[in-house]
């Protein structure tokens, strides 16, 4: 198992990191840009296609980031932990 560089372990963290964490996530749906997606929706129909579509683009932005971070750790990686 990989340990984290700030804990113990991968799941060692306060409950003050897992409030801030959800905190940060939850309060995403607040933000402006967002409000006006959800505002813009002319019908009640269009709900289901946007949804689909805003989660089909989320799943590829964030695995894009994840295989970033990767491939960037699998060539920059040794340099890293010095």
């Amino acid at each position: 198992m990989t340990q984290c560089a700030f804990g113990g372990g991968i799941f060692n963290t306060s409950w003050q990191d897992i409030l801030s964490g959800l905190g940060w996530g939850l309060g995403y749906f607040g933000m402006p840009h967002i409000l006006v997606r959800f505002m813009s929706i002319e019908k009640p129909s269009m709900i289901k296609k946007s949804s689909i579509v805003a989660i089909v683009w989320v799943i590829i932005s964030l695995f894009s980031a994840v295989m970033i971070a990767y491939f960037g750790r699998m060539v920059m990686g040794a340099e890293l932990l010095t």
